[in-house]
């Protein structure tokens, strides 16, 4: 008869030969981010935050070894040569943050969400005339699907002009699906629109 603790030994001679549990990783000593951010990046002058967009052009490895407590402010500076790191804490990753579009390239979600709403700017009056020549339901379905496909697809761009793209065709689908499903309702109400209209 065996007990528990006998199971528990035999369970733990069949844990797979490649897991070492007493092996040493690759390390370093940790150095606390503050810090590292306190040598590399300078500081607002206004507003007494860590810039953005610039850092120091030194050398690191001087500047290290010269035991320096702090960094000096007529340190040169230069653009992020090195890209961008994110906190992530509050907010989650978005295109924005995958493709860079910060500092010089800041411009670009702006312009993407404009040109959004410059396809439903566009689109509404076409497929308003669009939905009473063929009906109301098919122009519904088609930009439901044309809506749908390139909102998801413009989750896999990983390009300016693609993204921006799609998101004006999104945005020609997204007054459609309130306006016209609204005119829809109204009609299958019974209601006469056009005549309700013109004598009010």
């Amino acid at each position: 008869m065996t007990t528990r603790s006998d199971s528990c030994r035999v369970t733990l001679c069949l844990v797979p030969s490649r897991l070492w549990y007493g092996e040493e990783a690759p390390h370093s000593c940790l150095v606390a981010p503050v810090e590292i951010k306190e040598l590399t990046v300078p500081k607002d002058e206004t507003t007494g935050k860590f810039a953005k967009c610039k850092m120091y052009q030194v050398n690191f490895t001087q500047v290290v070894g010269g035991n320096l407590s702090g960094p000096d402010p007529t340190w040169p500076t230069t653009t992020c040569i090195n890209g961008w790191t994110y906190d992530f804490s509050l907010y989650y990753p978005t295109i924005t943050s995958q493709l860079n579009w910060v500092c010089e390239e800041d411009w670009k979600p702006s312009l993407s969400q404009s040109l959004f709403f410059v396809g439903a700017f566009m689109a509404s009056p076409v497929l308003g005339w669009a939905s009473d020549r063929w009906g109301r339901l098919p122009i519904i379905v088609a930009t439901n699907v044309m809506g749908g496909a390139a909102g998801v697809a413009s989750a896999f761009t990983n390009s300016f002009v693609a993204f921006t793209s799609l998101r004006f065709l999104v945005g020609m689908t997204f007054d459609t699906h309130y306006t016209v499903v609204y005119i829809l309702r109204e009609l299958l109400k019974g209601v006469d629109l056009f005549q309700t209209y013109q004598t009010n």
